[in-house]
């Protein structure tokens, strides 16, 4: 009896300890496969996360080639700009020269044009140099200059230069061109689509006012310093503009060098 009972003690304890170890093993898989659930979620939610983050890159870069594109077409559209404005200015060039060639053809003298008297035309040409620097804006109220003389880069455009034969000086609402010094109205031009251009002799020099809407001047009027010109008309981007240029004789100056700014 007291083998059997330290038997089945025995047993009973063997027993225990297999279900103790059926137990840790029990709990070890669920903890592992706990972990194995826990890695998969992890995983799911990090596919997740890179899925997200793959699609907002596609849209970025969606949006940077359209805003590339954009970019692109806007400076083929600036490039054109331009370029069509440079063509104008340049047949606007040409207009003045031959306007000043007729001018000076005509101040030599035939049936219908008296002679310039020279002392004249020096006396003009003296006072007109002594003032170099000091003469008047050729816009009355505020103005700003827009487009100076001379050939420039354009901004944002590495490859694009443009050459301005003048001044381009953005005035008020308005605004009136005026003369810059006294003399005499050598001609009177029509330049395109209702503008006017007005040319004003003095001496040897010749200052160019473009971009009129109207005027009152006639050809041979004479002009004191500060007279009005002429209304200058409306550019596309609703503001007056002025074009004005300078000339000894068939010579273009720089404005800038004469103009009081």
């Amino acid at each position: 009896m007291s083998r059997r009972a330290r038997y089945v003690s025995e047993y009973s304890e063997s027993l225990r300890e297999m279900a103790d170890e059926i137990s840790l093993k029990k709990d070890t898989l669920e903890d592992r496969k706990a972990q194995v659930e826990l890695v998969r979620t992890e995983k799911l939610e990090l596919q997740k996360v890179q899925q997200k983050n793959e699609e907002e890159l596609r849209k970025e870069e969606r949006q940077q080639k359209a805003l590339v594109d954009q970019l692109k077409k806007k400076r083929t559209n600036l490039k054109k700009e331009i370029a069509a404005k440079q063509k104008k200015m340049n047949e606007l060039s040409k207009e003045i020269d031959r306007q000043i060639q007729l001018a000076l053809k005509a101040e030599k003298g035939n049936d219908n044009q008296p002679v310039r008297q020279p002392q004249e035309d020096i006396r003009l040409s003296g006072n007109f140099e002594s003032n170099k620097g000091k003469l008047p804006m050729p816009l009355t109220g505020a103005y700003l200059v827009v487009g100076e003389y001379g050939v420039h880069n354009v901004a944002g455009l590495k490859d694009v230069k443009q050459n301005n034969l003048g001044l381009e000086i953005q005035g008020q609402e308005g605004a009136q061109a005026r003369a810059v010094f006294d003399g005499t109205v050598s001609s009177i031009f029509q330049q395109g689509k209702g503008q006017i251009g007005v040319l004003i002799r003095h001496g040897a020099y010749i200052s160019v006012y473009c971009n009129l809407s109207e005027t009152r001047l006639k050809t041979g009027d004479n002009v004191k310093t500060s007279d009005i010109v002429g209304n200058v008309q409306i550019s596309e981007n609703g503001t007056p503009v002025l074009h004005f240029e300078l000339y000894k004789e068939q010579n273009r100056l720089n404005p800038s060098d004469w103009l009081r700014r």
